[in-house]
């Protein structure tokens, strides 16, 4: 008799496992990444997921406002110092996608930039 009941829970394991009950369902990240700006430059200034990745981005700044938008995503945030900023987006385009800033931070702004590379699946 115990055999049977354990051969029972186990298929119904089976099932919840197969159905995907159990597994986080509320949008939690695949990987969190920590950005830092500061004038004039993004650190780190290339970053490389893969893609299908559920990504959260959690920057701060060191200095002034700042703002990061990612090319081909569309995703963006403002970056405000004494804050976590928090952007999420699935990564679900591979490729070299470049990041700037997005707030005029001073003289050497236009440089300040980066590289998002998704690695195909």
């Amino acid at each position: 008799m115990r055999k049977i009941i354990f051969l029972v829970m186990l298929f119904v394991a089976a099932i919840f496992i197969s159905a995907g009950i159990g597994r986080s369902q509320d949008g939690a990240p695949d990987r969190i990444i920590y950005l830092s700006a500061s004038r004039f430059a993004f650190t780190p200034d290339h970053i490389t997921v893969k893609q299908g990745q559920r990504i959260r981005l959690i920057a701060t700044s060191t200095d002034v406002a700042h703002g990061i938008y990612i090319s081909g995503y569309r995703a963006s945030t403002e970056i405000l110092p004494g804050q976590q900023n928090i952007l999420e987006f699935t990564a679900d385009k591979s490729g070299d996608f470049e990041f700037r800033c997005t707030v005029y931070c001073g003289s050497g702004h236009a440089d300040m930039k980066g590289t998002l590379t998704v690695e195909a699946e």
